[in-house]
């Protein structure tokens, strides 16, 4: 049924106002005889659906988005992709009249200028990562001239595989730091001052660049497991 507003003349009858079509009344909205009615939100399985016949790949309408507003942000387009379609399926606001496309381009604008904003904060804070290990090193009793610069070295190494890491994005070198600091979950998010979404595209960026330095630099242990199949892919 299709909506409407009332108009009315000055000393009308309540029962003589006329109802004409309101071109400006939001599709998911509608009059009855009963007054205002609201059509629900799509339920999961309903926009899972919906994602399942929209076209995901490369060229498709959501993966150009994605780039787009990737580089607008600074975020890697895959992973403020895949962490819209997983917010989409959480968030259960899709009016019934709104592409599914747009709900995900939705989603992925405000992922990333939540990003956008922690990054700037983040570049008030931004140091390196030269700190690693000299906290152990000072706290070990009395080393000789070799092991000291063992430690030393060990410890730059390390430095400069996070710098490498975190590729000058002042985000990703403020989420390792509050990593190193043992922050995780809404601790983690709230040292960075974004919320538990924009937290969640940096984290899958960060862990990429992580398992494919790691595997360049051979630093798993020998009983560590596979990694999973995106990983191995990506690089």
């Amino acid at each position: 049924m299709q909506a409407h507003h009332v108009a009315s003349r000055p000393n009308m009858h309540r029962s003589e106002k006329i109802r004409t079509p309101c071109p400006n009344w939001p599709a998911s909205v509608h009059v009855q005889d009963g007054g205002i009615e609201e059509r629900p939100n799509l339920s999961v399985d309903e926009i899972r659906r919906r994602l399942h016949a929209t076209d995901l790949h490369a060229g498709g309408a959501s993966p150009n988005n994605a780039k787009e507003l990737g580089r607008r942000y600074r975020v890697d387009s895959d992973d403020l992709l895949q962490g819209a379609i997983v917010r989409s399926l959480c968030k259960r606001t899709c009016r019934p009249d709104l592409p599914v496309e747009l709900f995900l381009t939705q989603i992925m604008r405000s992922v990333g200028s939540s990003v956008a904003r922690a990054r700037v904060r983040a570049q008030e804070r931004r140091g390196d990562f030269e700190y690693l290990l000299g906290s152990q090193i000072a706290a070990q009793p009395v080393l000789g001239a070799e092991e000291r610069l063992r430690l030393e070295a060990e410890r730059r190494r390390y430095a400069g595989l996070l710098d490498e890491i975190a590729g000058g994005d002042e985000l990703l070198t403020a989420l390792i730091d509050g990593i190193g600091q043992g922050l995780c979950g809404s601790a983690l998010a709230e040292f960075l001052d974004i919320d538990q979404a924009g937290l969640a595209a940096p984290r899958r960026t960060l862990k990429r660049r992580a398992q494919a330095i790691a595997r360049r630099e051979r630093l798993f242990r020998a009983d560590a497991k596979e990694l999973p199949e995106e990983g191995r892919q990506r690089g």
